[in-house]
């Protein structure tokens, strides 16, 4: 290639950058005196249409149709007559071209332009929300499950793009609980039951609370029995992850006294074993409170208004169960 060749190709190389730095300088502008034009003739709602959005599902035509009102409603509680409103280029990076609108003659506005998608940055149209579940649940917004969440101990956390104050479709669905959903549009979003001292069995899926029952029940009427009887504890220990026997002593006392009366242990009330789930780890562990209704024989020992008889009373004590090849064990208790 000759001097002269090179010469023509090197102009074509520059004439084309050029050309191609003036057209978005054009198309950066346009979209800066359309943002001058939205604003005399306060089209608020076509705001959005020049508006950047960074990528993501759920900034969808639906949700901005609905963000369209809100910020519109918002900018004419705020608004300002504009007769005249003029753009000069201030400033250029390898990002953004900057603008200043001059309006009124006497005020004046800065704007950001993204030169890749020729799009103006608003503030508070858009945030990032945060989404906090149990980590065997499953989060769909909008339909679209959530992916990718971190994970501290049971907690899983997720985070998602939205518009600010438009309300979504949250739904969380695990293996034991029934589904949770709502519409949502708060930057935090809590689908679980941690902070619910007692979590009502409603919130489970029946076969998950029949499956407790069946398990639960029988187990805690045999600890309680060889507990009050001194019986033997080898036949209790397929109960326990870990043999753990320090409460029986405690929660199922045989014969004790106080000032006043001395006690023996009768016998067990039908159906004598009632449980709250005090805390959701997972499918697989659960935190209880569980009582065990009893009838007890009292015999004075001092006082004149102390008489013998059968009492009614309970033993209360919380346990973390787990689930141990397909049957619940006791983890520990306390």
């Amino acid at each position: 290639m000759n001097e002269k060749m090179k010469k023509i190709k090197y102009i074509s190389i520059i004439m084309i950058i050029a050309f191609m730095l003036t057209g978005c300088g054009n198309k950066a502008e346009k979209i800066a005196e359309q943002y001058c034009d939205i604003l005399i003739k306060e089209n608020y709602e076509d705001m959005l249409d020049i508006a950047y959005l960074p990528d993501s599902k759920f900034l969808t035509d639906k949700r901005k149709d609905e963000a369209k009102e809100i910020f519109a409603k918002k900018m004419k509680e705020n608004k300002k007559t504009i007769t005249t409103c003029t753009t000069t280029k201030s400033k250029e990076d390898d990002n953004k071209i900057y603008y200043k609108l001059t309006i009124n003659d006497n005020d004046s506005l800065n704007i950001e332009v993204d030169k890749k998608t020729n799009k103006v940055y608003i503030d508070d149209l858009y945030e990032e929300r945060s989404i906090e579940s149990y980590s065997s649940s499953k989060v769909s917004v909008d339909g679209v499950e959530l992916s990718n969440p971190s994970i501290n101990d049971n907690m899983a956390t997720y985070k998602f793009t939205a518009f600010k104050n438009v309300s979504y479709d949250i739904l969380a669905t695990n293996p034991s609980l029934k589904d949770k959903k709502g519409d949502y549009k708060e930057n935090y979003i809590d689908m679980t039951y941690q902070n619910d001292s007692v979590i009502d069995v409603s919130r489970f899926k029946d076969d998950f609370i029949k499956e407790l029952d069946d398990n639960i029940k029988p187990m805690f009427k045999e600890i309680a029995l060889v507990g009050f009887n001194n019986g033997n504890k080898n036949t209790i220990k397929k109960y326990f992850i870990e043999e753990n026997f320090e409460m029986l002593s405690n929660a199922f006392k045989n014969n004790w006294k106080d000032t006043y009366k001395s006690y023996t242990f009768k016998n067990l009330m039908d159906d004598p074993v009632k449980y709250r789930i005090n805390s959701y780890i997972n499918d697989t562990e659960l935190k209880i409170n569980v009582t065990i209704d009893y009838e007890r024989e009292t015999k004075c020992i001092v006082g004149l208004l102390c008489t013998d008889g059968i009492e009614k009373t309970y033993s209360v004590l919380t346990a973390t169960i787990k689930k141990d090849n397909n049957t619940w064990k006791i983890a520990n208790w306390e």
